[in-house]
């Protein structure tokens, strides 16, 4: 009898092991990062649109990133760069707009995913959402946009 308890409870165990207890929160509606909602960005610098490890979650964009080529150049889209994918090139003076925030926990840490679909001016990428969270400073928190990559376009009054 104790021999199957203990198996039952290794199995448990093992399963939410296994299951990578992932986490994710919707923040978008809630203080400080509901006023992100909507708000358009514009990018400072070229950046990459990539995959981390052909995981079919959405692309991220960034640049400078110690897994992309430091030169963002048309010769290494469609290539890999380490475990990378990168899909294409986002052109300075893209602008964005976010459409949804989200907080990931799991054993590594907690991140937080800035979502944003991208103008027309984009090609391929307009409309897509994108992950746009390498272009914040996640150490700060709230997350602010680092000001090398992405300046908030002056709102209208």
């Amino acid at each position: 009898m104790c021999l199957k308890a203990i198996n039952g409870l290794f199995l448990f165990v093992a399963t939410f092991l296994f299951q990578g207890c992932t986490s994710i929160k919707d923040l978008s509606s809630q203080s400080p990062y509901a006023e992100w909602m909507g708000r358009q960005y514009v990018l400072e610098q070229d950046c990459y649109v990539f995959k981390v490890n052909d995981n079919p979650s959405v692309p991220f964009v960034g640049r400078d990133l110690y897994r992309l080529p430091a030169d963002v150049a048309p010769q290494f889209v469609d290539e890999h760069s380490n475990e990378d994918k990168i899909l294409g090139i986002l052109q300075k003076g893209s602008k964005f707009t976010i459409v949804g925030i989200h907080e990931v926990r799991n054993i590594e840490g907690v991140v937080r995913d800035f979502e944003a679909t991208f103008d027309e001016k984009t090609g391929r990428f307009h409309g897509a959402v994108l992950n746009v969270r390498f272009l914040t400073d996640w150490t700060k928190i709230p997350p602010v946009f680092n000001e090398t990559l992405a300046m908030p376009v002056p709102q209208a009054k």
